[in-house]
């Protein structure tokens, strides 16, 4: 049982205090009396439904939670790919200079201006083409009178001349050799016969020779000309009319076949 001392320190607080008091010492049934059953019943009843519903609440709370982290699995994965998308350019992948952004920093030369101008410098010996003293072909330009008298220089020496020579590249020809096997007929028996020896390279009806092909090999991979490209280009460059006929090269690779024009 509490003291006096402690029941008025406990009045002097309040009467909350003082019902704590009496419960503690006590117990709440000498204070309230004994509770109804069809209370308690309600009360576990009521407790009862409001436990079911935080349990109903819990489990959708918890499939919530994994949707959750699903989707921010998932959106810390694309913002990887992203910041890696972004971290990419023309220097660390094969993308071309064309896709870099505009802030992405450029590559600067380490040169230095020297104070210089541009070109030739003073003293430099310069180097050009140099006029051949064999030309292909000599063109003559004669003057046809006089531009100080205007009289008719047809007739008249010349004294000199000014050289000037222009560098060209000449038309490729096709050159063609037709083997042909000939029949003859037999004096004594009257039957034909044709020859049979024709060259191991001469199999088809028309086809190139195997310089051809050295050649056509060079050049896509000079230019690096595709196949489907290669027939038109040659027809600028040659006598002859691609069609779109395919045979056996010499190698084997399979080839567009070709025509002189008509």
């Amino acid at each position: 049982m509490p003291t006096s001392y402690e029941i008025y320190q406990t009045y002097l607080r309040g009467p909350a205090a003082v019902l704590r008091l009496f419960k503690q010492a006590l117990g709440t049934q000498a204070i309230y009396g004994r509770p109804d059953p069809g209370m308690q019943q309600r009360t576990i009843e009521n407790l009862s439904e409001e436990i079911d519903a935080l349990q109903s609440q819990i489990v959708r709370l918890k499939e919530e939670l994994r949707d959750t982290r699903g989707d921010n699995n998932w959106l810390r994965q694309r913002n990887a790919e992203l910041e890696a998308l972004s971290t990419k350019d023309s220097h660390n992948s094969s993308r071309p200079p064309s896709t870099d952004p505009p802030w992405r920093k450029r590559t600067r030369s380490l040169r230095r201006p020297s104070g210089k101008r541009p070109g030739g410098q003073v003293g430099h010996p310069g180097h050009t083409l140099r006029l051949t003293h064999k030309p292909t072909r000599v063109v003559r330009h004669r003057p046809k009178q006089c531009h100080h008298c205007l009289s008719p220089l047809r007739e008249e020496r010349s004294t000199g001349v000014e050289r000037r020579q222009v560098i060209d590249l000449v038309p490729i020809r096709l050159r063609v050799t037709e083997h042909r096997a000939e029949v003859v007929r037999c004096s004594r028996c009257g039957r034909k016969t044709k020859a049979e020896l024709f060259p191991e390279s001469v199999r088809e009806g028309c086809r190139t020779a195997l310089e051809w092909w050295r050649v056509r090999s060079i050049y896509m991979t000079i230019s690096c000309c595709p196949t489907r490209v290669l027939p038109r280009r040659c027809e600028n460059c040659s006598a002859a009319r691609f069609r779109p006929a395919r045979s056996r090269p010499p190698s084997g690779n399979a080839r567009p076949g070709w025509s002189r024009p008509s």
